[in-house]
């Protein structure tokens, strides 16, 4: 059971992989031009190890490493007179458990899918000032098995509201903040993730974070 709780507790850090929060890159709240279409190709790799529990070091040196190749289709557009824009983003890649989490099994395929979209109430181009409003949708398209512990898909929908604020803190140097909200659809597919020798339901609380 300890075991359990430990894999709960580290698929709950591994962001990146599971998209329990929408991360901002530099620049993203920044409104972009109307009437464009890009395709972009990103690769992202990441290594989770040392993980924390109320500022105490987990031992048994877990470790989950995590690769994707992350293919988005973007179009921008106006609303009014308002910068909006919307894209479609579809992960593929490895979840790998290592350390003494090697025994458990790994995962490759595709994770799952999310649509967005954003619109700017406010942009000023010649202030560099901007606020901008998305919400999210993450389709249960991913890999995943309820037998497995590491799945890149959750078997589950997710929505999320988003807002976020860019400034100029000096002449060259803007700041950038934001917040959002995710909600959880259940699982009802939850064996090995949740610690159970069959299926269970797997329900979360929304998810606010800054």
């Amino acid at each position: 059971m300890r075991l359990s709780r430990l894999i709960l507790l580290l698929l709950a850090l591994i962001g990146p992989a599971l998209a329990w929060a929408i991360d901002l890159q530099p620049n993203d709240i920044v409104a972009p031009l109307p009437n464009k279409n890009y395709l972009t190709l990103s690769y992202l790799n990441t290594e989770n190890s040392t993980f924390y529990r109320n500022g105490t070091a987990v031992p048994g040196n877990p470790v989950i490493d995590t690769q994707l190749a992350i293919l988005r289709g973007t179009h921008s557009y106006s609303i009014g007179a308002l910068p909006a824009v919307s894209y479609l983003q579809l992960p593929y890649g490895t979840i790998k458990p290592g350390g003494s989490l090697a025994n458990y099994s790994s995962d490759t395929g595709i994770a799952d899918l999310s649509f967005a979209t954003a619109i700017w109430p406010y942009a000023n181009r010649a202030t560099r000032t901007y606020l901008g409003i998305a919400g999210y949708l993450i389709s249960p398209t991913g890999s995943y098995s309820s037998q497995r512990a590491f799945n890149l898909g959750e078997n589950r929908f997710r929505t999320d509201l988003q807002i976020g604020f860019q400034t100029p803190i000096t002449k060259s140097v803007d700041g950038m903040i934001a917040v959002d909200t995710m909600w959880f659809g259940g699982n009802s597919q939850c064996a090995a993730t949740c610690g159970l020798a069959s299926n269970g339901s797997l329900t979360q609380k929304p998810l606010t974070t800054t």
